[in-house]
């Protein structure tokens, strides 16, 4: 994430938020993250739905299905998969990295869809 985040041009960088589809994703780029400098995470997954979207045209997503991204933002582009250098099988072991932008609709209207509680 943070070399994904890294490689966005300055402009997206400097608005950019991460999104991810579970809570265990979100709670470890939170406790992680700072000190990679990643920008604020989003999820829609259970309570994090509860905070908010982000209020911004680009994020840098996991843990997502391609086809609710392609659903959700006019432009997705691939940039990696998760490594797990440990051979550690979980639910993290088989996911892609990508650079989303421009949802195709309102933060507020996209929530509601992508938001879900298990």
């Amino acid at each position: 994430m943070a070399a994904a985040v890294a490689a966005l041009p300055p402009d997206e960088r400097r608005r950019a938020a991460l999104f991810t589809d579970s809570y265990g994703e979100a709670a470890a780029l939170e406790v992680l993250g700072p000190r990679f400098g990643l920008p604020r995470v989003t999820s829609g997954h259970n309570n994090y739905h509860l905070w908010g979207p982000p209020d911004t045209d680009v994020v840098v997503a996991v843990a997502w299905e391609r086809d609710r991204l392609d659903r959700a933002f006019a432009e997705v582009v691939e940039v990696a998969p998760v490594t797990n250098r440990l051979g550690v099988e979980n639910e993290s072991s088989h996911q892609t990295i990508y650079v989303c932008r421009r949802p195709r609709r309102p933060w507020a209207e996209l929530w509601e869809e992508l938001g879900f509680y298990v």
